[in-house]
């Protein structure tokens, strides 16, 4: 099926967390440990993007081609040694049949495909007898990658996987999907928009962080009137959202940036854990510093070329 979506960007971001699983794995390898990838965004897949080719400074004519690219979930499945556990969601049907397909290549493998929401496929996931009510629920160990469209991770979700301690996160934060919601001014956020923001953030004093009331205003009839005017940019955004993932996760890394359409900060990658134990914390943030580095060194390599 056609998935047409992405740039450099989601190469970026898929680029870290494919390097971050695999390190994970290999760290585990080892360890009387079950993994898990979790996926509750999935997508198709693979996704298609437009490239153009040619022009004047080539001596071609331009040319416009769909090319084919691994999405998170083929990549996921790809890496090796396996996970033991692979979950992954998507609302569409079309997405979702095209994940029974992908799954349906890998037979043998524990890969379970879950039609609707993806915040309600994590919740059932960590409420399972696995996570919680057996004798090797200690063994569980895994990663959440949070990619939805726009703001569809709900705050109860980042709730219970940090309550599972033994869940890493990376979630790929719209920080301009929030500036839009926001709006210029407070008394423009109707009430859809403000329940969203509610929702996402799980409280309502976004209302303060983001808007700051500005008195002397008249309307056209020469009332004078109060009211709340946002100058709230991405990078602010973005530090509110760090404070607010540090209130349930102990540790909450530095956001790497992907510009979308020249606007940098337009979504925001974060590495969240709520797993304390001193040795697996300091894992954690050496493998986060050096996937992200990797990363980068990548992309200089090949901007340099």
């Amino acid at each position: 099926m056609s998935h047409l979506f992405g740039g450099d960007w989601t190469e970026a971001k898929l680029d870290i967390v494919s390097r971050y699983a695999k390190a994970f794995q290999t760290a585990l390898k080892f360890r009387p440990f079950e993994s898990w990838y979790i996926d509750p965004f999935a997508g198709s897949g693979e996704r298609e993007e437009k490239r153009f080719s040619g022009g004047l400074l080539d001596g071609q004519p331009i040319e416009e081609k769909i090319h084919t690219f691994a999405g998170s979930a083929k990549l996921a499945l790809e890496i090796e040694p396996h996970f033991s556990h692979y979950r992954f969601a998507d609302t569409k049907a079309e997405h979702v049949q095209a994940l029974r397909q992908l799954a349906a290549e890998h037979a043998g493998r524990d890969i379970q495909i879950f039609p609707g929401d993806g915040n309600e496929c994590v919740r059932r996931i960590v409420s399972n007898r696995l996570w919680t009510g057996s004798q090797t629920s200690w063994k569980q160990r895994g990663i959440v990658f949070l990619d939805p469209y726009g703001m569809k991770v709900a705050w109860d979700t980042l709730r219970v996987i940090a309550q599972t301690k033994r869940l890493d996160v990376w979630f790929l934060f719209a920080a301009k999907a929030v500036r839009q919601q926001l709006g210029p001014r407070l008394d423009r956020v109707d009430q859809g928009k403000a329940e969203a923001l509610d929702r996402f953030f799980g409280e309502t004093t976004w209302r303060d962080a983001f808007f700051k009331p500005i008195a002397g205003q008249t309307d056209f009839l020469g009332t004078e009137t109060d009211r709340s005017e946002t100058a709230a940019n991405l990078q602010t955004i973005g530090a509110y959202a760090k404070k607010r993932f540090e209130t349930i996760f102990c540790w909450v890394s530095s956001p790497k940036p992907l510009t979308v359409r020249n606007v940098p900060d337009y979504f925001q990658l974060y590495c969240m854990t709520n797993n304390d134990s001193g040795k697996a914390l300091e894992l954690i943030k050496k493998l986060h510093a050096a996937v992200v580095k990797a990363q980068n060194q990548a992309s200089r390599h090949t901007f340099d070329r």
